[in-house]
């Protein structure tokens, strides 16, 4: 069966498991290079797919400069593309099996920025100060550091989301699947202000500038940016994510609430987000060992 129609076939299946847009997009861009290096080995069928035109991808991935983690995340989308084939019964064996999975090691993940307390505090004066809409970006500012939401969650987000009685706020993640993240007080309180402020009305929180359409996410990328550039860290509003659920961590916050917090499936999607740092680690731990071996005394 010809590769492109297959490609067709699993695009209709992505469709049909509600993936999130930036999702499902960014699996049809990783298919699409991967189709198009199969094209210039002269390869049309699925069938005539073996392990070595995977392990000659991975190659070429390695030549342009892609690191290990962004070679494992292609190769894993590839990887699905065939377990589909699989399930359909195009093919009988998935061959980028045959291959394993890309070793990432601790030096290719390397530490990324978050904010710190003072960073934090930095940002909010700063609107405070001078953004003509210091209301509105401070509401987002908080959503993201406090709500941990995706940026597309926040772009998405409407008025009808948000509980103020019962102090919630209702978000539509990944996959069409829901979860309900706690609403601040402080937050609360701006957010009814801006509810009150806004002109013109509109269905959503956030909208673009004299528009009731939502924010771009793009908008609130460069948003971001403008302001951590300002405290010379330069770092986007995942990243703003990440600090939300490092700090949650480091007060003490059971992981299993983190992950329900960021919406992930897996905890070990959750730990990629962490960044501890090493010197706290090792004083938690010593710490923890103190009050272990002062009850084993006891007992």
């Amino acid at each position: 069966m010809n590769i492109k129609d297959v490609l067709e076939l699993y695009k209709q299946h992505m469709k049909n498991k509600n993936l999130a847009d930036s999702t499902y997009n960014q699996y049809v861009k990783e298919l699409g290079y991967f189709i198009n290096f199969l094209s210039d080995q002269h390869i049309e069928r699925v069938n005539d797919i073996k392990a070595i035109h995977i392990d000659m991808f991975n190659a070429q991935l390695i030549r342009e400069g892609n690191k290990a983690t962004t070679r494992s995340r292609k190769k894993s989308i590839v990887n699905k593309y065939f377990d589909y084939c699989v399930k359909m019964e195009i093919i009988e064996k998935n061959p980028s099996n045959i291959i394993g999975s890309i070793k990432v090691t601790d030096d290719d993940r390397k530490k990324k920025d978050i904010l710190t307390d003072k960073d934090k505090e930095k940002i909010l004066k700063k609107i405070e100060k001078k953004s003509k809409f210091k209301l509105k970006n401070k509401c987002i500012v908080q959503v993201l550091l406090y709500c941990a939401v995706r940026v597309s969650e926040l772009c998405g987000l409407k008025w009808e989301d948000i509980d103020f009685q019962n102090k919630t706020i209702s978000i539509k993640g990944k996959g069409r699947k829901n979860r309900r993240v706690p609403l601040f007080k402080e937050l609360e309180d701006d957010l009814k202000k801006l509810r009150s402020e806004q002109v013109p009305k509109s269905e959503f929180v956030f909208t673009a500038k004299n528009t009731g359409n939502p924010m771009k996410p793009r908008s609130v990328h460069d948003l971001i940016k403008k302001y951590t550039s300002s405290i010379n860290k330069n770092i986007g509003p995942h990243r703003l994510r990440a600090t939300a659920a490092t700090d949650y961590l480091r007060e003490g916050v059971n992981l299993r609430y983190i992950q329900m917090l960021l919406g992930h499936e897996s905890l070990a999607t959750t730990m990629l987000y962490m960044n501890p740092d090493e010197q706290e680690m090792n004083q938690a731990l010593q710490s923890a060992a103190k009050n272990m071996r002062k009850k084993g005394k006891k007992k």
